[in-house]
């Protein structure tokens, strides 16, 4: 039977969790990961994201799951560090992307003023930009924070970027940017409204007729 529920929001993004990779340790922990590493099948790193920039670190979770990413600042001037990955679009209209957020705690202890932040942005077929975000994490209160940007685009194809963001510069360290860790990337389609209301009476009509066969019988 039809019901609302068939318009709970699809997902869009592969892997947004970072669950999914194939990764050459270094030795230490956390595993640094960069765009050169593959597996013997040039499998990439990240199962549905390409990396750019300086090499990324691979992080416990932030709420669920076993891995997270850290986007490290970047040098002003410089190139950034980022993932991005290539999705399609199969509606037009209103779309949400949401992340989850936190502060290095390590960080925070030793730079009480320090900041993280990043920036997400996607772009069509020509590289044209259709929305552009900047996100940030709280410091101090070593919880993960859900962030959501709404956008509107049409059917295509589009890439989004998370970015990092320039370094400030290095005096006072206190008060530096740090990296932010970022999980759980999603981009999900909005339903119009119209369409909403066309289903909940297709959905009352359905049930108003059910009722009325079985009165019948």
């Amino acid at each position: 039977m039809l019901s609302l529920n068939n318009f709970a929001l699809a997902q869009i993004i592969t892997n947004g969790s970072f669950e999914n990779n194939v990764f050459i340790a270094d030795g230490s922990a956390p595993v640094e990961i960069s765009s050169s590493q593959s597996d013997t099948d040039s499998t990439p790193v990240i199962t549905g994201w390409n990396i750019a920039g300086s090499p990324l670190t691979l992080m416990g979770a932030t709420t669920d799951g076993s891995y997270s990413i850290a986007l490290p600042p970047h040098v002003e001037g410089g190139t950034a560090n980022s993932v991005s990955q290539s999705f399609n679009l199969s509606a037009s209209g209103s779309h949400q992307l949401t992340l989850d957020t936190l502060f290095p705690v390590s960080r925070g202890l030793f730079a009480p003023n320090a900041s993280a932040g990043g920036l997400a942005t996607i772009t069509d077929a020509a590289n044209s930009i259709v929305t552009s975000w900047t996100f940030s994490a709280v410091q101090g209160d070593n919880m993960a924070d859900n962030l959501s940007h709404s956008f509107t685009a049409g059917v295509g194809a589009y890439t989004l970027s998370l970015s990092s963001l320039p370094q400030f510069p290095p005096s006072p360290i206190s008060a530096s940017r740090t990296a932010i860790i970022v999980d759980n990337v999603a981009i999900t389609s909005v339903p119009e409204p119209s369409a909403v209301i066309l289903l909940a009476l297709g959905t009352l009509t359905l049930t108003c007729r059910r009722k009325r066969a079985k009165s019948l019988i």
